[in-house]
């Protein structure tokens, strides 16, 4: 009894000193505390709170203050009126819920070649869409390998319509990109010289993902609308100063 009645919202203080007092009747405050074996000075208060929620009562007899029980059915009629309010704010608390429908943002982090290929995967999940990608073509085959892009990922982008914008530096691997960028859906531009950095960035869908040098060997995805939309307006700027 005691753990059904605090499933209707009942602590287990109250629920003990309820079911106490429902055996022993009209009773003083001691015959309660001894009852329920819970310290008297603690049964004042519960017996308050009980008293608060209807389930609990009391009247004056001579120079004593006797507390009784209410019948069992009351418990019945305030889970009722718990379930109207409910009902009431129900149309607020589903309008609050909508906001948890919007994506959160979240960082995750990767390690090792496994982490890398996992990173690169998750930019195929979304057919017909486009991923940004900016960094050195030699620096990020020295971590997945050529073979990896050439026979699996650019294939498996190919065969869901993702097209793919690459800002590079210049070399012989990124040279190879530029001329097999028609029938790959790639556009592909060169970043200025006098400027390296042997990590690589992806931007797709709504997340941005950062993979560093074959030292570092670590990956961090961050998926945030607002965020992915600052590094594409940023990587459209780079992309107009960018060498054809």
């Amino acid at each position: 009894m005691l753990k059904h009645l605090q499933k209707i919202g009942l602590s287990e203080k109250e629920a003990r000193i309820y079911l106490a007092n429902l055996e022993l009747g009209p009773s003083k405050i001691p015959d309660i505390a001894r009852k329920s074996k819970i310290k008297r000075t603690t049964v004042y208060v519960v017996v308050d709170s009980l008293i608060q929620k209807g389930l609990m009562s009391y009247y004056q007899s001579k120079n004593t203050k006797k507390f009784i029980a209410e019948e069992p059915q009351k418990l019945n009629f305030i889970l009722k009126e718990r379930q109207s309010a409910l009902r009431q704010i129900m149309p607020q608390l589903q309008a609050l819920a909508k906001n948890l429908e919007e994506p959160r943002p979240e960082v995750r982090f990767y390690e090792g070649r496994e982490g890398c290929f996992s990173i690169l995967e998750q930019t195929l999940e979304k057919p017909h869409s486009e991923i940004m990608y900016i960094g050195s073509v030699k620096d990020i085959y020295k971590i997945i390998s050529r073979e990896y892009d050439y026979e699996y990922y650019i294939p498996a982008r190919l065969k869901k319509d993702i097209k793919f914008k690459a800002l590079v530096f210049f070399d012989k691997d990124a040279l190879l990109l530029k001329k097999t960028a028609k029938e790959n859906l790639r556009e592909t531009r060169f970043l200025p010289d006098g400027y390296f950095f042997p990590s690589s960035m992806f931007i797709f869908q709504d997340k941005i993902a950062l993979i560093s040098s074959i030292k570092e060997l670590i990956g961090v995805v961050t998926r945030s609308p607002d965020l992915a939309k600052m590094e594409e307006q940023k990587f459209k700027l780079l992309w107009s100063l960018g060498v054809q």
